[in-house]
């Protein structure tokens, strides 16, 4: 006696919508970026909040913690990885160097201000502050790209600039001071 039962459509729609959610948690908790000559891979868990940096020849691996919806943008020579990534009301970028295993430090919202006396505020404090690896020029040239809030007479201040990751040192700051127009 062969024991067969049907299947209903509530079953189906049952198993296909587990599946469907399976997948979507898989898909959405983590992404991946392969660096350009492909020997290293870049990874984001959403739930742990760590960057894993896998050397794929030996399968090294490197954890950074507490990063917030991180962006990867790899150096034309597989070198440097600048991660983008949000930390509580500011958008922020580090460099790592892969050859050294160190993270270059990049000008942070004081040393933009010191480069000229227009680009300072009354509030020095890093909230509402962004500042962000956009572009590789070459292996060890980046646009950055800055914004924080406005000062106390209604100023936003925005700009870029071009960095030397070797050197440190800036260079073409180019920016804008906008006044706000009131809603």
């Amino acid at each position: 006696m062969n024991k067969r039962r049907k299947i209903g459509a509530i079953s189906i729609f049952s198993i296909v919508f587990v599946i469907g959610i399976v997948f979507i948690f898989t898909y959405t908790s983590s992404y991946k970026s392969l660096a350009p000559n492909k020997q290293y891979q870049a990874s984001y868990n959403r739930y742990s909040r760590i960057i894993t940096i896998k050397n794929i020849a030996d399968d090294r691996k490197c954890y950074l913690s507490d990063y917030e919806n991180p962006g990867f943008l790899w150096s034309k020579n597989s070198r440097f990885l600048a991660i983008n990534f949000t930390n509580s009301s500011r958008r922020a970028s580090d460099i790592i160097d892969l050859e050294q295993s160190l993270c270059c430090t990049i000008p942070d919202k004081l040393a933009i201000q010191a480069l000229d006396s227009k680009l300072k505020t009354s509030d020095n404090s890093l909230n509402n502050t962004c500042i962000e690896v956009t572009k590789w020029l070459d292996n060890e040239h980046v646009v950055i790209e800055f914004s924080w809030s406005a000062d106390e007479i209604g100023h936003n201040i925005s700009g870029w600039f071009i960095y030397n990751i070797q050197s440190s040192s800036i260079k073409e700051l180019n920016f804008i001071r906008e006044k706000n127009i009131p809603n």
